[in-house]
């Protein structure tokens, strides 16, 4: 009897492209059957058509970043896929998450008193390791506080497999009763002058930004002569920057925290900034006696002063989470657009919750978790090693490759 014949290339494509893409470890491990089946998952054609399938939503969470408020201070990634990542920065700073977007990671040195320091911004991408050192901030003034995200700069990207290409990172600040924003582009290799605008709102470097159309929504910490916070609006398309304030409901959550510490005081009640389902319109989710509640911004008749909030949406989450969990301490520290995905910090640990499923799962025994920022990406072979690194500037095990902007790649 003789041997079946050998597969050919069409039908390993067709077998591995199958994979879900939220389980990139068995797509890896497919790969490693043998030479054939990895030089087709190793294939860029291959990546293109496994994102093309999959790309009816947007790419899988392959892991969460959590910033957390111990006595290290440090930052943690936790995979919730089965594959782990390698470490970002081979030292032992303390790396605080600001954002992540399009596959890119941004991280910034910082200090639990002061917040982000004066070291420069880095991408990082957690699935090859490589990491890029931006030039540092030009400070023309003295900044009372900041934040910044990262987003592609390619036009009519689909974000299939824009990892490598142009990104840009914006910052937003505040210092002197201006608030002022300017980005970095990749291409260009410099950061941009300032824009300004006369607004106090100090930034709140623990919420991450949203992306709503060309526009980019931070979140202010709460004035404590008005116990209320801002979204301050930084418009890519025309440079122009302007802030309005949250519901006046939520001025009245931010009386009961009166007794807290100062330093939760200033961040006020814990909001999630995020695009609506149709990627239309500003949100927001918060959390109060375990009822989460969703909040979406109505455009008005003219500019910004003419619209508002309406409250779209309450959510009990005593039918969700295990009983073990369920307290009043419950709050909300992440979500992750385009998939309804939201993570709660509960008694019991760190919990996801899909609203689109109802599905929750249990991301991480810990607490201590300020903020988390998922990273969303497609994962294939040939993209990178695998490596059990999880702890942020814990010292890599391994050495990866390092880039600063303007300067040749070279190995540490």
């Amino acid at each position: 009897m003789q041997p079946p014949a050998p597969l050919t290339d069409d039908l390993i494509d067709e077998i591995l492209i199958r994979i879900p893409p939220n389980d990139p470890a068995s797509l890896f491990h497919a790969a490693l059957v043998c030479k054939p089946w990895y030089r087709v998952a190793s294939d860029p054609g291959f990546r293109r058509r496994f994102c093309a399938r999959h790309h009816q939503g947007p790419p899988p969470v392959l892991g969460v970043l959590c910033n957390t408020s111990g006595h290290a201070g440090t930052s943690r990634f936790i995979p919730t896929s089965s594959l782990r990542f390698r470490q970002p920065l081979p030292d032992r700073r303390r790396w605080l998450v600001l954002d992540s977007r399009h596959g890119r990671v941004l991280l910034t040195n910082w200090d639990r008193e002061r917040g982000p320091v004066d070291d420069p911004l880095v991408i990082w991408d957690p699935i090859t390791g490589d990491h890029l050192k931006l030039p540092e901030l030009p400070r023309q003034q003295e900044w009372t506080s900041w934040n910044a995200a990262v987003l592609c700069a390619a036009g009519g990207c689909d974000h299939l497999n824009c990892r490598r290409g142009p990104f840009l990172v914006a910052v937003v600040g505040c210092g002197h009763g201006v608030l002022f924003g300017l980005v970095y582009s990749s291409e260009a290799g410099y950061w941009s002058l300032p824009t300004n605008c006369v607004e106090h709102a100090d930034v709140d470097y623990l919420a991450c930004a949203a992306l709503v159309g060309n526009a980019l929504y931070f979140k202010s910490e709460i004035c404590i002569q008005t116990f209320r916070s801002k979204i301050i609006k930084y418009d890519l398309s025309t440079w122009k920057m302007s802030a309005f304030y949250l519901p006046y409901e939520m001025s009245l959550w931010s009386t009961f925290t009166i007794d807290l510490p100062l330093s939760h005081l200033e961040h006020g009640p814990r909001i999630v900034l995020m695009a609506t389902e149709d990627d239309a319109r500003l949100g927001f989710g918060a959390v109060r006696d375990s009822k989460l509640y969703l909040w979406e911004w109505e455009a008005g008749s003219g500019s910004v002063g003419d619209a508002g909030w309406a409250q779209s949406k309450v959510i009990d989450l005593r039918t969700l989470l295990p009983a073990d969990a369920n307290s009043i301490s419950t709050e909300l520290v992440g979500f992750a657009d385009g998939v309804a995905l939201f993570f709660v910090q509960t008694v019991d640990g760190l919990f996801s919750i899909d609203l689109k499923s109802g599905q929750v799962k249990k991301v991480y025994n810990g607490g201590d978790i300020d903020s988390v920022v998922p990273y969303m990406a497609f994962c294939t072979p040939g993209l990178g090693a695998i490596s059990a690194g999880q702890e942020l500037g814990a010292g890599a095990s391994r050495a990866s490759k390092v880039q600063v902007a303007g300067a040749s790649s070279s190995k540490s």
